[in-house]
């Protein structure tokens, strides 16, 4: 679990080391995602939104910019789990602030595609996203 954590802080390449302070912490919150995917996987989703949200904590407000990749499935994660427990707007405002992070298509479309997928039983919601997802893709 560790070395998956570790992973996500030596993803910004060379000579992009962050200092060790933020080094540390994102492999602190590498191991909260792992920690939350795991508890997600046993079904264990409030459980998975703390260790989700402190994941997010520990990356701080720079997180989007030290480790994007990290940032993004703490927060993928934690929409999935907040819908998971029935809590719909904590998990739209989650994919929401995602889609204002995200510049990579493949990431944007995959979000839209969860979106209509948890909205499955409300009809005119998934509509609504899909037509906004199309304009991903038409530029």
């Amino acid at each position: 679990m560790l070395e998956e954590g570790i992973r996500y802080s030596h993803s910004s390449g060379p000579g992009k080391r962050p200092a060790d302070k933020e080094n540390k912490l994102a492999e602190l919150a590498g191991v909260y995602l792992v920690a939350g995917r795991k508890a997600r996987t046993n079904l264990a989703y409030h459980s998975a939104i703390q260790f989700l949200t402190y994941g997010k904590e520990l990356l701080g407000d720079t997180g989007w910019q030290e480790a994007p990749e990290l940032a993004y499935d703490l927060h993928y994660e934690r929409a999935l789990c907040e819908w998971m427990c029935g809590n719909f707007d904590r998990s739209m405002n989650q994919f929401d602030e995602l889609l204002t992070h995200c510049d990579n298509v493949l990431q944007k479309t995959s979000i839209y595609q969860m979106m209509v997928e948890l909205y499955a039983g409300k009809t005119e919601l998934a509509l609504a996203r899909g037509k906004r997802a199309q304009r991903v893709w038409l530029f």
